[in-house]
């Protein structure tokens, strides 16, 4: 349905839909139209692997690293498509599944990847290698290129991402996943934009907690640290010390407050404590909506890709719960 700039807003909040969530809307659509259809069917297809019994304590789990807090795959309705697929975008690189503590795109790619082509396998391999990272908008080098200020590594460079040429400005910072790909550096579509007055907490927040890594193992890189613990960012927006920063991100500003689905999850996951019924429990049918996006499952097609076998019946024994480093966690 099209709101008109001047309509009040379908949140809810009273407001015209130009004062409230329209900025944000647009930001959304634009990420549905810069995601490569490559992308988004290696996104599919990822998500389908998950769809699978032996995931759902991971999952589970996930969510309440990812999230700060104790949730259950119940909560999912309270998460709209963009967290949806930066949670499950997160989930399958970082989180480390089962008695290995393997990552779930590398368990995708040993048991999937023979039956995809070329392009399809250099790109999983770009997001296998991936990392999440914090980076400053410079300035604007192209149509689809921008240059960066990376904070955390110390380092300028050059990153592809046609979405944050056209809806960045200089002096956001930019917090997502970083990949390399034919010789260039691209941020993952999921991408978040955060006002400029977010860096230096964010980024003494990250050290911090880098440096507490170190401690207990020594040598360990920015890149292991990052590929192991980049939900801390999101922690980080969670968090009372960003509390006095909200005002700058929400509705009426081109930022996403992410502490406004956590509120939701956790009032989601108060009535189901309450009511304590499991007739109406949320599963991984819920993520259905952030796979179709304009496609059909039957019209996402990868070149040289076959019809899966049947999966077999799990074997997998229940992970184990790891320790997560949370420094400065204000739950």
């Amino acid at each position: 349905m099209q709101v008109g700039r001047n309509d009040p807003c379908p949140c809810g909040s009273g407001k015209k839909y130009k004062n409230c969530c329209m900025r944000q809307d647009r930001v959304q659509a634009a990420r549905v139209v810069n995601q490569a259809p490559l992308q988004t069917a290696l996104f599919y297809e990822v998500i389908e692997f998950l769809d699978h019994p032996r995931f759902t304590e991971g999952l589970d789990e996930g969510l309440d690293i990812f999230w700060g807090g104790h949730y259950s795959v119940d909560v999912l309705s309270a998460l709209q498509d963009d967290d949806k697929r930066r949670f499950i975008e997160w989930f399958i690189h970082d989180y480390r599944y089962g008695d290995e503590r393997r990552y779930i795109i590398d368990l995708f790619i040993e048991r999937e990847g023979h039956r995809l082509n070329e392009e399809a396998r250099q790109l999983l391999d770009a997001w296998s290698a991936s990392a999440m990272t914090l980076a400053r908008h410079l300035r604007r080098t192209g149509d689809d290129r921008i240059a960066v200020y990376d904070p955390l590594r110390e380092s300028e460079y050059e990153i592809a991402s046609r979405l944050m040429a056209t809806n960045g400005r200089p002096g956001d910072l930019l917090m997502g996943r970083l990949y390399e790909l034919e010789g260039a550096r691209h941020l993952s579509v999921t991408t978040l934009l955060l006002p400029a007055e977010y860096e230096q907490p964010l980024v003494e927040y990250v050290r911090n907690a880098y440096r507490i890594c170190c401690d207990e193992h020594p040598g360990a890189s920015w890149e292991q640290f990052l590929r192991r613990h980049g939900h801390m960012m999101n922690i980080f927006l969670l968090s009372d010390r960003a509390q006095a920063l909200r005002a700058l991100i929400g509705p009426g500003t081109r930022f996403y407050d992410p502490a406004a689905t956590r509120d939701r999850m956790r009032e989601i996951q108060r009535r189901i404590r309450q009511q304590g019924d499991d007739d109406e429990l949320m599963t991984l049918d819920d993520l259905e909506p952030l796979l179709h996006m304009h496609h059909t499952a039957g019209g996402i097609v990868l070149p040289g890709h076959e019809e899966p076998e049947e999966d077999e019946p799990a074997q997998d024994a229940p992970p184990k719960r790891p320790t997560i480093l949370l420094p400065g966690r204000d739950d």
